[in-house]
């Protein structure tokens, strides 16, 4: 995707994990506004970040703790 290109972080975390979140939650602690509009919260994964591992191909996106995204930066 090209750098200049908007993405809609509602959009993409509807079409990963749409069926899997649980609408209405909110992490504890404010989220930088980087972080916040990947904010998602699933029943089996609790609170999460959406993030594209490096190297796995296009469109590898995952939900990783928000304290393992915290801790890497």
């Amino acid at each position: 995707m090209p750098d200049n290109e908007k993405v809609d972080p509602a959009a993409v975390i509807k079409s990963t994990y749409g069926p899997y979140t649980l609408p209405g939650r909110r992490y504890p602690r404010p989220l930088s506004p980087e972080l916040e509009p990947w904010y998602l919260y699933t029943a089996d994964g609790g609170h999460s970040i959406l993030v594209v591992l490096d190297g796995l191909g296009d469109g590898d996106e995952v939900a990783a703790p928000v304290k393992a995204v915290l801790r890497q930066g």
